[in-house]
């Protein structure tokens, strides 16, 4: 079986095509930084950066499940974007896949402190505008 691999380059973005499904660089490099730096990092989700990179829908989603106080009315539900395991057997989390599937959904596989997880993120225009949480966890947990 061949694998077909194509690469088109356009002013902002790469393109890769691996086997019908179409993979944006730059949609791959906004889901990693998402991961690295606010999801399994230490930095905050702030507005400039949710505004910037989330749909209105997706900013008011975030904004609506972050469950504790908020003194500054510019917290976001970060965590959604992870299982939701408490503590796991590892103390590092990281990203293991991002790939590409139909209709611009990418799926993000990783570990979540030696949990794995997977979390399916829509991304249009350079703006994640929807999210398939990932129950896997708490469906074993039961």
């Amino acid at each position: 079986m061949s694998l077909l691999l194509s690469i088109v380059l356009t002013s902002a973005s790469v393109f890769v095509s691996c086997g019908g499904q179409t993979q944006n660089t730059s949609d791959v490099d906004l889901l990693r930084s998402l991961y690295v730096q606010y999801v399994f990092g230490d930095q905050l989700l702030d507005s400039a950066y949710v505004h910037t990179h989330f749909s209105s829908e997706m900013v008011k989603f975030l904004k609506d499940s972050y469950e504790y106080d908020c003194e500054s009315n510019d917290c976001y539900a970060v965590w959604l974007f992870r299982t939701s395991a408490q503590d796991g057997p590892m103390p590092k989390s990281e990203i293991s896949e991002i790939k590409p599937l139909k209709d611009h959904w990418y799926e993000v596989s990783y570990l979540d402190m030696g949990i794995s997880g997977i979390t399916k993120l829509r991304v249009i225009d350079g703006q994640i505008t929807a999210i398939e949480l990932d129950k896997s966890y708490d469906e074993m947990s039961e």
